[in-house]
């Protein structure tokens, strides 16, 4: 036997086991392999066809928190047909409260926000737009109401590595993850990169050879950082990620980012990376780390003393307070958090925020919102 069949017969063993041992760990962040492998051979060639578009704009996401009745057939949210699914499904809607509901979308927006992707709850507002440019992800229970197996977080429909599913739909199973809003907006999110084009993140041998399907992630704790092409559930950072091993199935490197940009518009930074005279007055707002390495200058006359507090999700966040003539007074960078607090600043002063690198992840992966509280 060669060494090569050897080889290949031992990662199958691998990645067999490794499928035991997660479901055995609870549920699964998705089924889309094998949901794509069962599609009916008359709706694969529609699926690969709609996934042949231009660049967009915009896109819009509808996340379905009503409910719905889903039927098989090619890709189309508008009609409610899907490719992953046998015969008429009802997707009861997910139990979760409006508080919930409304953390969930403000995660995935987060996730989202260095893209042109607009997230919405309103249906109006998404059967109004054009088809090539949305898609819907359906909220509901457990993966048995769509003729899942249990151990399934999400599935969606996936054709070729770099090419959206026009007007496709993902299913989140609210139940499979506990009705957590962290982890069912990390599977949302999960399921939408696969409509928009995005593969799985392996884990991968020191050769390049697939170890596990879905990576693991790095370190533990509020700094742990997990792809949200992976496994995706942490208590830590949940972002995009790349890898220069190539994608067995599709021939090159995923590069979460560089795949989404090329589907959509990245947006346009909202504060300069340099310093300007433009002062922002409001004393509670939110900025973008849209790509890797921005940096965003804030000036703000801060006209009484007192503390400052930035946030963020995804980032773990360096803070520089600068003199208006450019001296760097103090830098703020807590290592157990991706939080920053300043104790007490005061008068004209330049914020310098950006991301900072730390023992499980680079800074060039951390893009998403910040929010500023004084």
């Amino acid at each position: 036997m060669s060494t090569r069949i050897v080889s290949l017969i031992v990662v199958a063993v691998l990645l067999f086991l490794n499928s035991i041992m997660v479901m055995a760990q609870g549920p699964v962040t998705c089924g889309t392999e094998r949901a794509t492998s069962d599609a009916a051979l008359s709706v694969r060639p529609q699926v690969e066809t709609l996934s042949l578009t231009p660049h967009a704009s915009e896109i819009l996401l509808f996340i379905n928190f009503n409910g719905a009745v889903v039927r098989q057939g090619s890709e189309n949210a508008d009609t409610f047909t899907s490719s992953v699914i046998s015969g008429i499904r009802s997707c009861p809607a997910p139990s979760l409260t409006q508080a919930q509901k409304d953390e969930i979308v403000r995660l995935v927006r987060d996730d989202f926000s260095p893209f042109n992707i607009r997230v919405t709850t309103d249906a109006a507002e998404f059967a109004a737009y054009p088809r090539i440019n949305k898609e819907m992800s359906i909220v509901t229970t457990l993966p048995g109401v769509i003729g899942h197996q249990s151990g399934e977080g999400g599935v969606a429909p996936a054709t070729t590595l770099g090419r959206r599913v026009l007007g496709g739909i993902s299913f989140t199973f609210s139940g499979a993850v506990g009705n957590d809003p962290s982890d069912v907006a990390a599977v949302i999110s999960h399921e939408s990169g696969h409509l928009l084009s995005l593969d799985h993140q392996h884990q991968y041998t020191d050769t390049c050879g697939v170890f596990r399907e879905y990576h693991p992630g790095f370190g533990t704790g509020p700094l742990s950082f997990d792809p949200i092409m992976g496994e995706a559930f942490t208590d830590g950072i949940n972002n995009w990620f790349a890898q220069s091993c190539i994608d067995p199935f599709f021939g090159v490197p995923q590069v979460d980012y560089a795949f989404l940009s090329d589907q959509v518009d990245v947006r346009a930074d909202d504060f300069p990376d340099t310093p300007t005279r433009d002062q922002v007055s409001a004393e509670n707002f939110n900025g973008i780390l849209g790509r890797g390495g921005d940096v965003d200058y804030v000036l703000i006359n801060f006209k009484s003393p007192g503390p400052l507090t930035i946030t963020s999700d995804n980032i773990d966040l360096k803070v520089s307070v600068i003199a208006p003539g450019g001296h760097v007074l103090e830098e703020f960078n807590d290592r157990d958090s991706t939080n920053v607090s300043i104790p007490s600043i005061e008068g004209l002063r330049y914020l310098k925020i950006e991301a900072a690198d730390n023992q499980n992840m680079s800074a060039q992966f951390m893009t998403g919102t910040y929010h500023v509280l004084f």
